[in-house]
């Protein structure tokens, strides 16, 4: 029987538990001295140049050594990335990870301009940033100190990270500029009209297909999607087949029954109006005695 530990870790979506495992091999790997942080950072002579590939992914994956900064940015993290993918990317993992390289190539040019050497927080504020936008009616409780909605989650991030630091936060405001701009691309620009409905973050048919996520053959790659005419919102519960009202009639049909149908408490009514004949008989008869 599996343990609890083994149990959550294989709950985890694909894309997101991968991650979180070559973090934590690279990190036991640098605790223990196998490797030097030194040839993990991002250098573009370096990578380039000098032909160490390697750092073009390693700069992903360092956060440094355990440490209780270490563990507060692998539970932002696991939480915020595991419920990316659990949520709105729900069954599209070739979205998720394809979502991933963009952002990280992105970071990687941003990276050369702005002389940022790792690049795993920078990751992280972005994840966090689109999870906080998507998420944003959900209130936040920060370490038991104060509460505030979720779009704010990346902010305070940045400016706690800046009072313990002692630093500017330059890494942290990267990540969550190029959140914003992915946020939008993935989120608020197919909604507009003049995007035709069409994603731009819609993952090649070759990497759907690797991940098993489904393709949709009809949709052309480019070509904006038809978007239907949106219906006026109801509210919660509200049953959406309403009876209409009949033609030359004052009361609309009660629910549930066809036109043609009377409805029950007609029935009743219109049955307490009948004269029964023995009732009428019964009733002459008493009347002229009576007289």
């Amino acid at each position: 029987m599996p343990s609890p530990l083994e149990q959550w870790y294989f709950q985890i979506p694909p894309v997101t538990r991968f991650y979180i495992t070559a973090v934590c091999l690279l990190t036991i790997a640098t605790q223990f001295g196998w490797v030097s942080w030194f040839q993990l950072f991002y250098n573009y002579e370096y990578t380039f140049y000098k032909g160490q590939y390697w750092r073009l992914l390693t700069t992903f994956l360092y956060f440094g050594n355990f440490s209780l900064d270490w563990l507060l940015n692998m539970y932002f993290v696991i939480q915020y990335s595991r419920d990316l993918e659990e949520g709105s990317f729900l069954n599209r993992p070739a979205d998720f990870f394809w979502l991933l390289i963009l952002v990280c190539s992105t970071l990687l040019g941003v990276a050369s301009i702005a002389d940022i050497t790792f690049l795993a927080s920078p990751l992280n504020f972005t994840l966090t940033y689109i999870w906080a936008r998507q998420y944003s009616y959900m209130a936040i409780s920060f370490l038991g100190l104060f509460t505030f909605s979720a779009p704010y989650l990346p902010w305070v991030m940045a400016g706690f990270s800046s009072l313990v630091g002692n630093r500017w936060p330059v890494s942290d405001m990267v990540g969550i500029a190029v959140g914003h701009v992915f946020w939008f691309l993935e989120e608020e620009w197919p909604r507009r009209p003049e995007s035709g409905g069409c994603r731009i973050l819609k993952a090649p048919r070759a990497l759907c297909r690797f991940f098993g996520q489904d393709v949709d053959e009809e949709e052309g790659e480019g070509e904006p999607v038809d978007i239907p005419a949106l219906q006026p919102e109801r509210a919660v519960g509200e049953d959406t087949t309403a009876p209409q009202m009949q033609a030359g009639s004052d009361l609309p049909p009660a629910y549930g029954e066809t036109p043609s149908e009377k409805p029950d408490h007609f029935a009743s009514l219109s049955s307490s109006w009948e004269a029964d004949p023995a009732e009428d008989q019964g009733s002459a008869s008493t009347s002229s005695h009576s007289k």
